[in-house]
């Protein structure tokens, strides 16, 4: 229902990742339909009553607490996802303007691909972050368990920490000590949003896929083998006769879902409106000697759109 921006921006092949997915979007047989809100615009129940497969893969966007001491109340502590959005210019953060300045030093809780993304963001600004960032003196990667359950590669580690292969670069020492910080990222897992308040069902024609079907593990490449595992139970299920109307007429499909949205006011962007904003971005980044400039209002964001 809505193109997110691909985050995992120290991953080489995410530009591989976009071209794919803009391949996809540009077929005849796929219709994208952008500025829709499931839950709010549309309901899941009237997406089920258009189409003979509803298949869910919006991932996790809320936010799981610690349960420790001081985590609500204090100011300087934001969630991976806040951070992520907010340096990534997303429209709804762009106001969280955290306090880097003013402290040299940050804790990150977690052990994960995404901590290593803001341990280096904060250790080495460069042009491919969206934000100017004061470099941090001390950046403390503290595992909220042991080295085996980091989420992590030792690529990934060695990249940020600058150690060649084959040095130590870690022990456990079992000692505790309070650090002193004007910053911490929390890295705990999120959890995805409910669009109803009925008990989770399993039901013909629903599926999922991604962080919603198995949690928030894995990288761009695991959800490729998730979104074929599910393709291939969808398939199945064509084939055995379970899904399709039980009327002789068809589901509506995409006509039905324009025409209730278009009924409700609500401005539909095709993906031509996604390619202008990407190319908008990327001339005013060119600009500047940046890859990307992100537009971080949804009022530009429309209004390039509607260009």
């Amino acid at each position: 229902m809505a193109f997110q921006d691909l985050l995992n921006r120290f991953v080489p092949p995410a530009s591989v990742v976009v071209d794919q997915f803009s391949r996809v979007a540009q077929h005849e047989r796929c219709a994208f339909f952008g500025n829709v809100t499931l839950g709010s615009f549309i309901s899941l129940s009237e997406l089920r009553q258009l189409y003979d497969a509803v298949l869910l893969a919006y991932g996790a966007e809320s936010d799981r607490v610690l349960g420790v001491l001081g985590e609500v109340d204090l100011g300087g502590i934001y969630s991976a996802r806040e951070f992520v959005w907010w340096y990534n210019g997303h429209p709804d953060w762009v106001g969280l303007n955290p306090d880097l300045k003013s402290t040299g030093t940050a804790v990150i809780l977690g052990q994960g691909n995404v901590a290593l993304d803001i341990a280096h963001i904060l250790f080495r600004p460069t042009a491919e972050s969206q934000l100017t960032l004061q470099a941090m003196l001390w950046v403390y990667l503290v595992g909220r368990r042991g080295p085996v359950q980091a989420a992590c590669t030792t690529e990934e580690l060695r990249a940020v920490l600058g150690v060649e292969p084959g040095k130590k670069i870690a022990v456990g020492t079992e000692q505790f000590e309070d650090l002193g910080c004007g910053y911490c990222s929390k890295h705990q897992r999120s959890s995805s949003e409910r669009f109803t308040k009925d008990p989770p069902l399993l039901e013909e024609g629903l599926y999922v896929c991604g962080w919603l079907k198995r949690e928030q593990t894995g990288i761009i490449g695991t959800n490729l083998y998730c979104a074929e595992e599910t393709v291939a139970s969808i398939s199945e299920d064509v084939k055995r006769g379970l899904l399709g109307s039980s009327s002789s007429l068809p589901k509506p499909g995409r006509e039905g879902l324009l025409q209730l949205l278009d009924d409700r006011s609500i401005r539909v962007l095709p993906f031509s409106a996604w390619e202008k904003i990407d190319s908008e971005e990327r001339m005013v980044g060119g600009i500047n000697n940046k890859p990307r400039e992100k537009l971080a209002t949804w009022e530009e964001l429309l209004k390039v759109a509607g260009k």
